[in-house]
């Protein structure tokens, strides 16, 4: 069962996702956050979780700045999807020298979702 936190500022797309994955008997907990200050603070206070979808284009603290703190001070067991609509962001992120664990696409797909799950997860 994985524990999942959610990082994405728009409404429309964090209840889709939700929705899509309250199906699942595969998700114990998804937690959402709605901007990248929010997701920073839960992480400074409790475990991490298996897994962090993330939004690059959110207010206050945007996925850029969640990815270096993350990349900064985690252990690499929590997997990092990012999650895109455009190929814009992979540029950005490969010339800052982010490197997140994979990129899925916008809707996000719970079924698409747990297959690369898997993949990254045994090939670890």
């Amino acid at each position: 069962m994985l524990n999942i936190y959610l990082a994405e500022d728009n409404d429309f797309d964090t209840r889709y996702i939700e929705r899509s994955f309250k199906k699942s008997d595969e998700i114990s907990s998804l937690k959402s956050f709605c901007n990248g200050e929010e997701l920073i603070n839960e992480l400074k206070k409790a475990p991490f979780p298996d897994c962090i979808l993330l939004d690059m284009g959110m207010p206050i603290v945007d996925g850029y700045e969640v990815l270096e703190f993350l990349q900064s001070t985690h252990d690499q067991s929590t997997i990092v999807f990012i999650m895109t609509s455009s190929d814009e962001h992979r540029l950005i992120l490969k010339e800052k020298g982010c490197r997140p664990d994979g990129f899925v696409a916008k809707p996000v797909d719970v079924e698409e979702f747990f297959k690369l799950y898997e993949e990254k997860n045994i090939s670890g």
